[in-house]
């Protein structure tokens, strides 16, 4: 594999650079002069990779969502059976740890500049299509492995994405709380126990 390119290395020192930035002062707080200080270079330096502001905040989004912790993904298609896989997804994603490679702080102010800007909307989206389609696939597999008859998998998915996206923005909100951990635990039952009661294929 050749080596990257100075500019796309550049390139990601801006962007990390940035997302520090974000993180100290947030987005009203993100200027090239700021970042030109940071980084002990000219903020002519900046604008030569970014011409503005908005075009550095999409790709500030691209760069963000590319961080978060994707490893389990490749995990999964390391297990045997269907059922193992949706156990395994389910203690992946349903905790207050995995989003946090991601602050939070960064996320709902970009997740905020998205109401307003298309472009970055779009970086959201992916992630979400990602993991509803994720997740719609395991949840059919799952009730094709056990026999049992799942009529919507993408509804389950939805319901389970909109769990997982309500916890961590209370988690942002509140901090540690035991009703959180409670809550999971319980979920985690009740999805489990909500597909194993779907009826049963006909073998006749």
């Amino acid at each position: 594999m050749g080596r990257k390119s100075k500019k796309t290395v550049r390139r990601r020192e801006i962007l990390k650079t940035s997302y520090d930035q974000i993180l100290e002062e947030g987005i009203e707080g993100l200027t090239f002069k700021k970042i030109g200080r940071r980084m002990e270079v000219a903020p002519s330096l900046i604008s030569h990779y970014f011409d503005t502001k908005d075009e550095l905040m999409v790709s500030v989004v691209e760069y963000m969502l590319k961080t978060m912790d994707t490893v389990y993904l490749e995990k999964l298609e390391r297990l045997n059976t269907a059922a193992e896989r949706l156990e395994f997804f389910l203690e992946e994603t349903i905790n207050l740890y995995i989003a946090q490679s991601v602050a939070d702080a960064v996320w709902y102010s970009c997740f905020g500049l998205s109401m307003h800007h298309s472009k970055i909307m779009e970086g959201f989206e992916k992630v979400y299509d990602r993991d509803l389609e994720t997740c719609t696939k395991l949840v059919k597999d799952y009730c094709e492995e056990q026999g049992l008859v799942c009529e919507h998998p993408y509804t389950e998915a939805v319901k389970l994405i909109s769990f997982v996206e309500g916890l961590n923005l209370l988690h942002a909100v509140y901090g540690e709380i035991p009703a959180f951990t409670q809550a999971i635990n319980e979920y985690k039952q009740d999805f489990m126990a909500h597909l194993n009661n779907s009826k049963k294929k006909s073998t006749g």
